[in-house]
């Protein structure tokens, strides 16, 4: 998790997921932390992973990336395929940030985020200094994925479907 590791110069497929499940009752403060403070779940969560990041970390100017769906383009109502793309949130952190206003912070970057969302990331790599240097991965080290949808109602007589 610390963000300071130097990736090697050799491009691989090394990483590491990690998923998991809020219970309820986490779920439902997460949601009531959110309205309090007049943003979304996701907003909250993000800010969380953020503040993790730092506490694990060495630097208080942190970015991380988070996928978002380009279906709103009226240009690719025709198109199939996943349209999604990962996009950067930054964050300034500083030791005596509280959290709440962490989340304050965080609200205007994820509204940010979702004003410029058709910029592909192709391009925002290409205008950065980050840019062709094979030894970190481009504008952020860590992807942060929140999935609130309902598990899936997928049945298929005689095969077994599983969520990922």
């Amino acid at each position: 998790m610390p963000s300071d590791r130097r990736r090697p110069a050799e491009l691989s497929t090394d990483g590491a997921r990690i998923a998991f499940r809020l219970d309820e009752d986490v779920a439902s403060a997460v949601h009531r932390f959110a309205r309090a403070a007049r943003t979304t779940p996701f907003t909250v969560l993000t800010a969380a992973a953020v503040a993790l990041l730092h506490r694990h970390g060495t630097s208080d100017d942190i970015v991380v990336g988070t996928p978002v769906s380009r279906r709103g383009n009226f240009g690719l109502d025709s198109v199939m395929g996943c349209l999604t793309d990962l996009m950067p949130l930054r964050f300034a952190v500083g030791a005596n940030l509280s959290f709440r206003d962490l989340v304050r912070s965080a609200r205007p970057e994820v509204l940010d985020l979702v004003r410029h969302r058709d910029v592909p990331f192709g391009e925002l790599v290409r205008r950065t200094a980050t840019a062709g240097q094979l030894g970190r991965f481009p504008l952020f080290p860590t992807v942060v994925q929140v999935d609130g949808s309902p598990e899936s109602g997928l049945n298929l007589p005689g095969a077994t479907a599983e969520r990922l």
